[in-house]
Order: structure tokens, then sequence, then C-alpha cells
């Protein structure tokens, strides 16, 4: 089973090793992967010797926060937490550098 979770609290690059080595290291984990810069770890893992259950306690064992990712849909997103940027319509003329002058597109 491959499973994605959200991860607090990693500042470097040996904090997100320090978590792929020890979540590696247990029984019935086949592949982690931590990204420091999303903060987020895939775990591949057999279901019936280990849960996300302990992984996460793991974690938090480590001194690390990890919770599952929670997916969220993107309309929701988009409609009610994001401003929506309007587009330029494309008949409006822009600068454009070429050979050390403006031209308009």
């Amino acid at each position: 089973m491959k499973k994605k979770f959200s991860i607090t609290g990693m500042s470097c690059v040996a904090c997100s090793s320090r978590i792929e080595r020890v979540i590696g290291k247990m029984n019935g984990v086949n592949f982690v992967n931590v990204n420091l810069m999303a903060n987020y770890m895939i775990v591949d893992y057999d279901s019936n010797l280990v849960d996300s259950n302990k992984i996460i306690e793991k974690v938090i064992g480590i001194g690390f926060g990890a919770k599952e990712y929670e997916y969220v849909n993107e309309n929701i997103i988009s409609s009610k937490k994001l401003k929506k940027i309007p587009t330029l319509p494309q008949s409006i003329p822009y600068p454009c550098r070429t050979e050390g002058r403006f031209k308009f597109l």
C-alpha cells in the first residue's frame, strides 16, 4: 500500500534524512521518500505488517509532526480560498524585448 503523509517540523536535509532512515527501517516498509520543501512523505508498505498509525507514531516519536495527507477538491480551493486572478485578453499589447528595443506583439 502506498500512502502520503503531511510532515511538520522539518527545517533541513538532516531532518528529512532522519525520517527516511527511521521509517525505512520499520518492518514492512518497502520504500520511503520525504520531500523537505513540500513537507510530505510517501511510504510504500505492507499493510499486513505495519499500518499508517504506527508510521505516524514513529515520526512523532522522533520529534516531528505527522498525519495522513488530506487531499482537497481543487474546485473548493479555487472558489472559496483563493482569489481568482483575472486574465488579460490576448488583444492587449504587451512589451517584448528584442535586440535591445521594445516592440509590441
